[in-house]
């Protein structure tokens, strides 16, 4: 039987049982009519009718037919990508990233417009807004098939989406939706950059792991949460912030006020600090990787100090919730084969015995586009449904 959506028996409403099974043809098409039907508590008769609609909505498409076990070969169902878009929208430290998706969460294109030092929100935003129109017109996709926008921010979200404090930006109390909304008739999601980098990493990559801890290291470090399966926010929606626990108090002064915080030690402006005392003048973390690549040994204590700083607050942010599993990303997982064998010894010699033995420590595959995916995801699970469901309604 599937697992992880919902679905209802004929009690149910109509449009809530075509949205239950359109998430299921989301979760894992391309399916056949009868895979439906089997692993779920749907008839035949049902499914049949339910997919009709989304098909005569555009929600899904027939592709290629499946193998045969007898008889006619089946149809398979899966999500028309072009039926809706998503723009994902990342604010970094220096730069605001934008990345389109379709329904499917196919990346369908990209763009990047770079941050000056003190810029606020008021200079930032606006141009946020125009790129993400930008990327729609050259894209070709008309306003009205925006699904939505999720905007990802590094610092603390509150429950009604206002960032309340990022350290490293500098910015309090912004209201990051309010440009949007002026030029977008589209949910717009408010997000911490962290808790959707784990989405991201859960939705893909680790869709089976129920308890997932994504450490995302950039200029600074935050984490997401994911317990049970569900992303774990605290009261007011401030968990997480696990960069800003003093791991050496009388160390240096960070950007929230506080002295020796875990991202002065270890996160990609630490590194870059520790190895411009080896090599001046580096420029930044891509100038560096090129020298870390030559492999001549200049920057080998520099990866050991920052990777024991990573690997002892992974083991403090370990016994404390006991993740199945601990993830880093963030532009600092590209240089994780430098900084993996020191992380690992300092985590391993910090964490409890049963942590020690049952997490697993990771560095992500995506990139350092997991909080963008994990912003089109969650987009997509928030808004995809009630979309349906109102064109379906309003098709009766």
């Amino acid at each position: 039987m599937f697992r992880g959506v919902r679905v209802g028996n004929s009690g149910y409403i109509r449009d809530m049982n075509a949205s239950a099974i359109f998430q299921l043809i989301d979760r894992y098409g391309p399916i056949s009519r009868r895979e439906l039907a089997h692993n779920t508590r749907y008839s035949a008769a049902t499914i049949t009718n339910h997919v009709k609609a989304l098909l005569d909505a555009g929600w899904v498409m027939e592709t290629d037919k499946g193998t045969s076990t007898g008889g006619r070969r089946p149809v398979h169902i899966a999500v028309n990508p072009h039926k809706a878009y998503i723009v994902a929208v990342e604010v970094e430290v220096y730069r605001v990233r934008l990345l389109l998706f379709n329904l499917s969460r196919g990346a369908v294109s990209r763009a990047s417009l770079p941050i000056r030092p003190g810029q606020g929100p008021a200079q930032v935003l606006p141009r946020a807004v125009s790129a993400a129109r930008t990327l729609l017109a050259e894209a070709g996709i008309a306003l009205p098939q925006l699904l939505g926008i999720g905007i990802a921010v590094p610092g603390q979200v509150s429950p009604d989406g206002t960032l309340v404090f990022a350290p490293n930006l500098g910015w309090k109390r912004t209201v990051v939706r309010e440009p949007f909304q002026g030029v977008f008739d589209c949910p717009i999601l408010i997000e911490n950059e962290a808790r959707a980098g784990g989405i991201g990493a859960r939705e893909c990559q680790y869709p089976d792991v129920r308890n997932l801890a994504y450490v995302s290291v950039k200029e600074g470090i935050g984490c997401g949460i994911l317990l049970q399966g569900s992303v774990y926010r605290g009261s007011n929606s401030t968990a997480g912030e696990f960069g800003h626990v003093p791991l050496q108090p009388d160390g240096r002064l960070c950007h929230c006020g506080g002295r020796g915080c875990w991202e002065t030690l270890a996160s990609e402006t630490a590194l870059l600090r520790a190895a411009r005392r080896v090599v001046p003048g580096i420029a930044d973390g891509h100038e560096l990787l090129q020298l870390a690549q030559l492999e001549d040994g200049r920057f080998d204590e520099v990866f050991s100090d920052v990777g024991y700083w990573l690997g002892q607050g992974a083991a403090a942010l370990a016994n404390g919730i006991g993740p199945d599993l601990l993830v880093f990303g963030g532009s600092m997982a590209r240089f994780y084969r430098w900084l993996r064998p020191r992380l690992l010894q300092a985590f391993h010699a910090q964490a409890l015995p049963a942590v020690r033995d049952h997490v697993q420590v990771e560095f992500t595959h995506m990139g350092d586009e997991g909080t963008l995916y994990g912003m089109g995801a969650l987009v997509f699970r928030q808004h995809a449904p009630a979309m349906l469901a109102g064109e379906l309604e309003a098709a009766k």
